[in-house]
Protein backbone atom coordinates (compact mmCIF):
# COMPACT_ATOMS: atom_id res chain seq x y z
CA UNK A 1 0.00 0.00 0.00
CA UNK A 2 1.36 3.39 -0.95
CA UNK A 3 1.97 5.89 1.85
CA UNK A 4 1.87 8.85 -0.49
CA UNK A 5 -0.84 11.45 -0.11
CA UNK A 6 -0.46 13.19 -3.45
CA UNK A 7 -3.83 14.43 -4.64
CA UNK A 8 -5.40 14.02 -1.21
CA UNK A 9 -6.87 17.02 0.54
CA UNK A 10 -9.43 19.81 0.55
CA UNK A 11 -10.60 19.11 -3.03
CA UNK A 12 -12.37 16.00 -1.67
CA UNK A 13 -14.75 18.10 0.45
CA UNK A 14 -18.33 17.93 -0.77
CA UNK A 15 -17.94 14.65 -2.68
CA UNK A 16 -20.25 11.72 -2.29
CA UNK A 17 -18.45 8.62 -1.06
CA UNK A 18 -18.79 4.95 -0.25
CA UNK A 19 -17.60 3.51 3.07
CA UNK A 20 -16.09 0.00 2.90
CA UNK A 21 -14.18 -2.40 5.10
CA UNK A 22 -10.58 -3.25 4.19
CA UNK A 23 -12.01 -6.38 2.53
CA UNK A 24 -14.39 -4.24 0.42
CA UNK A 25 -17.58 -5.07 2.33
CA UNK A 26 -20.04 -2.21 1.80
CA UNK A 27 -20.88 -0.21 4.95
CA UNK A 28 -22.84 2.73 3.59
CA UNK A 29 -22.78 6.00 1.67
CA UNK A 30 -21.96 9.50 2.84
CA UNK A 31 -20.54 12.90 2.06
CA UNK A 32 -16.97 14.07 2.75
CA UNK A 33 -17.38 17.28 4.75
CA UNK A 34 -13.67 17.99 5.16
CA UNK A 35 -10.46 16.13 4.39
CA UNK A 36 -6.75 16.33 5.06
CA UNK A 37 -4.20 13.69 6.04
CA UNK A 38 -4.82 14.33 9.76
CA UNK A 39 -8.62 14.39 9.86
CA UNK A 40 -11.42 13.32 7.52
CA UNK A 41 -15.05 14.00 8.44
CA UNK A 42 -17.85 12.06 6.75
CA UNK A 43 -21.57 12.57 7.25
CA UNK A 44 -24.68 10.79 5.98
CA UNK A 45 -28.13 12.16 5.38
CA UNK A 46 -29.83 9.31 7.23
CA UNK A 47 -28.32 10.51 10.53
CA UNK A 48 -27.37 7.01 11.61
CA UNK A 49 -24.01 5.69 12.73
CA UNK A 50 -21.83 3.78 10.29
CA UNK A 51 -21.33 0.15 11.45
CA UNK A 52 -17.71 0.63 12.55
CA UNK A 53 -15.91 1.12 15.84
CA UNK A 54 -12.98 3.21 17.02
CA UNK A 55 -9.57 2.13 15.66
CA UNK A 56 -11.09 0.16 12.76
CA UNK A 57 -9.26 0.67 9.46
CA UNK A 58 -11.67 1.27 6.59
CA UNK A 59 -11.71 2.31 2.94
CA UNK A 60 -13.36 5.40 1.51
CA UNK A 61 -14.05 5.75 -2.21
CA UNK A 62 -14.90 9.30 -3.26
CA UNK A 63 -16.85 10.08 -6.44
CA UNK A 64 -16.47 13.01 -8.81
CA UNK A 65 -17.54 13.76 -12.38
CA UNK A 66 -14.24 15.51 -13.13
CA UNK A 67 -11.73 13.30 -11.32
CA UNK A 68 -13.35 9.89 -11.30
CA UNK A 69 -13.06 7.85 -8.10
CA UNK A 70 -10.32 8.00 -5.51
CA UNK A 71 -9.84 5.39 -2.78
CA UNK A 72 -8.03 5.88 0.52
CA UNK A 73 -7.75 4.02 3.80
CA UNK A 74 -7.99 5.63 7.23
CA UNK A 75 -8.42 4.74 10.89
CA UNK A 76 -11.67 5.47 12.71
CA UNK A 77 -11.18 8.15 15.37
CA UNK A 78 -14.81 8.40 16.45
CA UNK A 79 -18.24 7.41 15.21
CA UNK A 80 -21.55 9.08 16.07
CA UNK A 81 -24.99 9.10 14.44
CA UNK A 82 -24.52 10.86 11.11
CA UNK A 83 -20.82 11.63 11.67
CA UNK A 84 -17.64 9.61 11.12
CA UNK A 85 -14.18 10.99 11.96
CA UNK A 86 -11.07 9.39 10.46
CA UNK A 87 -7.32 9.89 10.92
CA UNK A 88 -4.10 8.70 9.25
CA UNK A 89 -5.61 8.76 5.75
CA UNK A 90 -3.49 7.25 2.97
CA UNK A 91 -4.33 7.12 -0.72
CA UNK A 92 -4.67 3.65 -2.22
CA UNK A 93 -5.51 4.60 -5.78
CA UNK A 94 -6.73 7.43 -7.92
CA UNK A 95 -8.74 5.79 -10.69
CA UNK A 96 -9.27 7.35 -14.10
CA UNK A 97 -9.06 4.33 -16.37
CA UNK A 98 -11.80 3.75 -18.93
CA UNK A 99 -12.74 0.45 -17.33
CA UNK A 100 -13.38 1.72 -13.78
CA UNK A 101 -14.14 5.41 -14.26
CA UNK A 102 -17.40 6.28 -12.52
CA UNK A 103 -19.39 9.46 -13.01
CA UNK A 104 -22.29 10.89 -11.06
CA UNK A 105 -25.61 10.59 -12.83
CA UNK A 106 -29.24 11.52 -12.39
CA UNK A 107 -31.02 9.19 -14.78
CA UNK A 108 -34.38 7.43 -14.57
CA UNK A 109 -34.43 3.71 -15.34
CA UNK A 110 -36.78 0.75 -15.05
CA UNK A 111 -36.08 -2.68 -13.61
CA UNK A 112 -38.34 -5.70 -14.08
CA UNK A 113 -39.24 -7.58 -10.89
CA UNK A 114 -41.69 -10.50 -11.09
CA UNK A 115 -42.76 -9.29 -14.56
CA UNK A 116 -43.56 -5.83 -13.18
CA UNK A 117 -41.78 -2.67 -14.32
CA UNK A 118 -40.44 -0.72 -11.33
CA UNK A 119 -38.88 2.77 -11.63
CA UNK A 120 -35.42 3.39 -10.15
CA UNK A 121 -32.96 6.29 -10.13
CA UNK A 122 -29.38 5.83 -11.39
CA UNK A 123 -27.02 7.95 -9.28
CA UNK A 124 -23.65 6.92 -10.74
CA UNK A 125 -22.45 4.73 -13.57
CA UNK A 126 -19.31 3.09 -14.97
CA UNK A 127 -18.77 0.51 -17.69
CA UNK A 128 -18.84 -2.15 -14.96
CA UNK A 129 -22.05 -1.23 -13.19
CA UNK A 130 -24.24 1.41 -11.58
CA UNK A 131 -25.58 2.64 -8.29
CA UNK A 132 -29.35 2.91 -8.10
CA UNK A 133 -32.00 4.11 -5.66
CA UNK A 134 -35.30 2.26 -5.32
CA UNK A 135 -38.22 1.95 -2.92
CA UNK A 136 -38.05 -1.84 -3.33
CA UNK A 137 -36.23 -4.16 -0.94
CA UNK A 138 -34.11 -6.53 -3.03
CA UNK A 139 -31.57 -9.19 -2.11
CA UNK A 140 -27.91 -9.63 -2.97
CA UNK A 141 -27.26 -11.81 -5.99
CA UNK A 142 -30.58 -11.11 -7.68
CA UNK A 143 -30.38 -10.84 -11.47
CA UNK A 144 -32.80 -8.31 -12.92
CA UNK A 145 -33.52 -6.91 -16.40
CA UNK A 146 -32.89 -3.16 -16.68
CA UNK A 147 -34.13 -0.63 -19.21
CA UNK A 148 -32.20 2.64 -19.39
CA UNK A 149 -32.03 5.66 -21.70
CA UNK A 150 -28.67 7.46 -22.11
CA UNK A 151 -28.25 10.30 -24.60
CA UNK A 152 -31.57 9.31 -26.22
CA UNK A 153 -30.29 5.73 -26.67
CA UNK A 154 -32.38 2.89 -25.19
CA UNK A 155 -30.37 0.15 -23.45
CA UNK A 156 -31.64 -3.24 -22.33
CA UNK A 157 -29.43 -5.50 -20.21
CA UNK A 158 -29.30 -7.80 -17.17
CA UNK A 159 -27.72 -6.71 -13.89
CA UNK A 160 -26.77 -8.39 -10.62
CA UNK A 161 -27.20 -6.75 -7.21
CA UNK A 162 -23.83 -6.81 -5.43
CA UNK A 163 -24.39 -4.21 -2.67
CA UNK A 164 -27.50 -3.25 -0.74
CA UNK A 165 -28.21 -0.54 1.83
CA UNK A 166 -31.76 -1.17 3.04
CA UNK A 167 -31.47 0.34 6.49
CA UNK A 168 -33.79 3.17 7.44
CA UNK A 169 -36.49 4.52 5.18
CA UNK A 170 -36.63 4.38 1.36
CA UNK A 171 -35.30 5.09 -1.15
CA UNK A 172 -32.79 2.29 -0.65
CA UNK A 173 -29.40 2.25 -2.38
CA UNK A 174 -28.02 -0.65 -4.39
CA UNK A 175 -24.79 -1.34 -6.21
CA UNK A 176 -25.33 -3.39 -9.34
CA UNK A 177 -22.92 -4.86 -11.87
CA UNK A 178 -23.66 -5.63 -15.48
CA UNK A 179 -24.20 -9.37 -15.83
CA UNK A 180 -25.05 -9.32 -19.55
CA UNK A 181 -24.22 -6.30 -21.68
CA UNK A 182 -23.99 -6.09 -25.47
CA UNK A 183 -20.96 -4.38 -27.03
CA UNK A 184 -23.23 -1.77 -28.60
CA UNK A 185 -24.68 -0.89 -25.17
CA UNK A 186 -21.18 -0.75 -23.69
CA UNK A 187 -20.26 1.78 -26.39
CA UNK A 188 -23.27 3.91 -25.43
CA UNK A 189 -22.25 3.87 -21.76
CA UNK A 190 -18.69 4.84 -22.68
CA UNK A 191 -20.02 7.74 -24.74
CA UNK A 192 -22.21 8.91 -21.85
CA UNK A 193 -19.23 8.80 -19.46
CA UNK A 194 -17.04 10.69 -21.93
CA UNK A 195 -19.69 13.39 -22.37
CA UNK A 196 -20.00 13.77 -18.60
CA UNK A 197 -16.22 14.20 -18.30
CA UNK A 198 -16.22 16.85 -21.02
CA UNK A 199 -19.12 18.72 -19.38
CA UNK A 200 -17.39 18.67 -16.00
CA UNK A 201 -14.17 20.05 -17.44
CA UNK A 202 -15.99 22.80 -19.34
CA UNK A 203 -17.54 24.00 -16.06
CA UNK A 204 -14.06 24.54 -14.67
CA UNK A 205 -12.87 26.86 -17.47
Amino acid sequence: MSSKNDGFGKHLAGRRCEVLTENNMYLGNGFIQSADKDLVMITNDKKKAFPVKKKDVIKITSLSDKDGSQTFVAKVSSVKPGLLKLVNAKVLQAVNSRESYRVLADVDAVIRVDDKKCPVKVTDISVGGMKIESNLIMGLGENLPVELVLNNNRLLFVCEIVRADVGGSPPYEYGIKFAALMDSDLDKINLYILNKQIQARQKNF
